[in-house]
């Protein structure tokens, strides 16, 4: 024990409110994934079908691997009840005691050991939770081993600061143990928290002997540590169920996941946009310091070093395991504050006042950004605010269970969780986050979203409609182009596609109310792209109102309006206007449609050509060709203006970095061949342009245009957007 310099009450309440605000800022933010609509249909499964055994191939029509093992019943009945008592605001309340559970735990321990006006303490704790609130106070099975592992530190350092009169306390390792192994499986890390524990302090008694427990409670530890061991076998599968946990972790099957975010390391690009490097550097801080002082009063408690050697190394290995971490390091060091030097553990007024700095310090720099980045940068799964991650197919999965639940349907992985939630039982989904009874297959699937082999992988499926997150740019876009499918249905979170060949119920428009407000820059520019890319004007009219009002004074929703703009009077036939909208210079540009641009300049290389404005022809013959070097009609055009003009004696002005109007029309030759709709006869030309020249001023291509009929809507789209201010 250390005899406590108390801070005045005002700085103790200031420090606790601080924690609170902190725990609010951290935590206020959508449910992350999916995960949680699956468990919980897992714990209505059970509850309807009186059974801990989950059917995994209950949920979907695609083949499954039964011989996994999962064990959630627990966590997923509790969730299950929770959002049936009090819908998604009960889990979130959820959430929230989870995070003062850590907090107050923590602080008990400390007010034991009088260390409650140390600020170290409160900078461990702020520590800690910034490592821990990535994956562990989550709304999904995960949470219930946040809680495990806060018990069992919080009742270890209950023994090492009364050995004698806590000596029993080990003995409710095995209930936290048994409700742990029937949660979830980061049980395996609990009981490699006691194993670690036992060694630590078999080694304290040889090595430490300040740091030596009396026999009794070494006997207590032991017997509670076997009884924790039995107790990790009383579940639905027995002892299969710890050795299946105990083989994953030790197999090779982790590499199988690293396609998933969460099974990525601490310092990948994920762990990095989360700021896990920084707070691991924090945390190794604390501990340089903290070993420093107590090797030089020759106390070193073996189970603190070996406790944050493993799980350091567990939070650098893997996402998902980062608040192992972050709730050892915090209770460790604020029991080892306890024995440290005198500087750390009762530092002067002064000192202590200066200490002060690292709770605020840390408090700020991580709410200010994470607030800064949760309003200003949101990501698909993390802003300031409740609701559901963009990863949630919500309106989508409505229309397909309203509109589709007669046919085969097909998804994504990330959107399959939702699916499975809002369709079972009347309509099964193809692939959910589950992973496990799918790994057979999953590699075959992820190929196929990311381009390889897709077609192939879609006639396998044989489904009568697909529902592809935005998230999938890929898939999206080969749906979006293929010529056997199309768009019945899009809200701000995933398409719903349907084969050509089979006849759907037209519900009206294809957009959903979502389109209207999408919290997510980023998203609400794919969205727009794909509204544009199958020619859905008014939702994309819809679309960019919403992003407007969403983010005001974003260069991307400037630019996009030009793009709107050039496209209507593209449509509208006014293609010196739609040139002057869509020429947007590459420089600072977020959002761009090249593909547009290009087709304006060749139907005013054709309208200036026709009006016998013959270098203005050829400046926008240059230009279409600078925009699509690729493209045959730019080639084709630029070649026989370039031949025609030079064989009439005009000498030519050409913009660097253009090939010669020879080399263009030998491209046009090479590849005309492989496009469609191009007429035999421009080929004929070319030939003739590059033996004896020809004398007649040549014919040149432009692209289609919308019917004329049409004209008129394009006319008012333009002015309706035009008079948005």
């Amino acid at each position: 024990m250390t005899s406590e310099s108390k801070l005045p009450a005002g700085i103790l309440w200031g420090l606790l409110s601080l924690c609170v605000l902190y725990i609010a800022v951290l935590c206020t933010s959508p449910i992350k994934d999916g995960d949680i609509w699956w468990q919980m249909a897992y714990g209505k499964f059970a509850i309807d079908n009186a059974t801990l055994i989950a059917d995994h191939g209950a949920f979907t029509w695609t083949t499954t691997e039964g011989g996994i093992i999962y064990c959630c019943w627990l966590a997923q009945i509790l969730l299950y009840s929770l959002h049936s008592l009090g819908g998604t605001e009960l889990l979130f309340a959820f959430k929230y005691f989870s995070a003062l559970l850590f907090l107050a735990a923590l602080l008990d321990i400390a007010k034991r050991e009088r260390l409650l006006s140390n600020p170290l303490v409160w900078a461990l704790w702020l520590t800690g939770m910034a490592m821990a609130n990535h994956s562990g106070p989550v709304l999904k099975p995960e949470i219930f081993s946040f809680i495990g592992m806060i018990a069992l530190n919080y009742l270890w350092y209950r023994v090492r600061l009364s050995p004698n009169k806590n000596s029993k306390l080990p003995y409710l390792f095995p209930l936290i143990i048994l409700i742990w192994a029937n949660s979830h499986g980061g049980v395996i890390f609990g009981a490699i928290f006691i194993c670690l524990m036992w060694l630590g302090e078999m080694m304290n008694s040889l090595f430490s002997l300040s740091q030596r427990l009396p026999t009794g409670t070494l006997r207590h530890l032991f017997i509670g540590s076997i009884l924790s061991a039995a107790a990790l076998c009383i579940n639905p599968y027995g002892a299969d169920y710890p050795r299946q946990l105990a083989e994953t972790l030790l197999g090779s099957s982790l590499d199988e996941l690293k396609t998933i975010s969460d099974y990525q390391t601490a310092f990948s690009s994920q762990g990095k946009l989360l700021h896990l490097p920084e707070f691991f550097f924090l945390g190794v801080s604390f501990l340089i310091a903290l070993l420093i002082s107590v090797f030089r009063s020759r106390s070193i408690n073996w189970v603190f070093v070996l406790t944050n050697l493993f799980f350091g190394f567990l939070y650098c290995y893997m996402l998902r395991t980062t608040y192992f971490w972050g709730v050892t390091l915090a209770f460790t060091s604020v029991y080892t504050l306890s024995f440290a030097s005198v500087p750390l553990k009762t530092p002067t007024r002064k000192l202590r006042l200066s200490y002060l700095a690292a709770p605020l310090l840390i408090s700020t720099f991580v709410s200010i950004t994470i607030l800064y980045e949760k309003t200003s940068q949101p990501v698909l799964n993390r802003w300031f605010g409740y609701g559901m991650s963009m990863t949630n197919p919500v309106e989508e999965a409505h229309y397909i269970r309203d509109n589709l639940s007669a046919f085969k349907l097909g998804n994504d992985y990330d959107s399959g969780a939702y699916l499975l939630w809002a369709l079972y039982p009347e309509q099964k989904h193809m692939i959910d986050p589950r992973y496990f009874p799918f790994k057979t297959w999953y590699a075959e699937y992820y190929n196929a979203l990311k381009g390889q082999d897709t077609q192939q992988f879609v006639n396998k499926m044989n489904c009568d409609v697909w529902c592809i997150g935005f998230l999938h740019r890929e898939a999206v876009d080969w749906f979006q182009k293929s010529p056997d499918w199309k768009p019945l249905f899009y809200g701000a979170r995933a398409v719903v596609f349907g084969r050509k060949d089979l006849v759907f119920e037209d519900t009206g428009s294809l957009g959903g109310e979502e389109v209207e407000n999408i919290r997510i820059l980023g998203r609400a520019l794919h969205v727009l792209t794909f509204a544009i890319n199958i020619n859905d004007w008014e939702n994309a009219n819809r679309i960019y109102r919403g992003a407007k009002n969403n983010f005001p004074g974003e260069r991307a929703i400037r630019d996009s309006k030009r793009v709107l703009e050039g496209i209507y009077a593209y449509n509208s036939r006014d293609f010196e206007s739609a040139a002057s909208y869509l020429n947007i210079q590459k420089e600072g540009a977020f959002f761009r449609s090249n593909g547009i641009l290009l087709k304006t300049y060749l139907q005013l290389t054709v309208q200036k050509w026709n009006e016998k404005s013959d270098t203005e022809a050829f400046t926008y013959a240059q230009a279409a060709l600078l925009t699509g070097n690729k493209d045959i009609l730019a080639h084709y055009n630029y070649g026989v203006l370039g031949g025609y003009l030079s064989s009439s004696g005009q000498k030519l002005q050409v913009a660097p970095n253009l090939p010669s109007w020879e080399d263009s029309l030998g491209f046009f030759l090479e590849h005309y061949q492989k496009v469609g709709g191009i007429p035999s006869q421009t080929a004929d030309i070319a030939r003739s342009m590059l033996g004896d020249g020809i004398k007649v001023a040549p014919s040149l291509m432009n692209p289609s245009l919308p019917p004329e009929d049409k004209i008129k809507t394009f006319q008012e789209l333009l002015v309706e957007l035009r008079e948005e201010h």
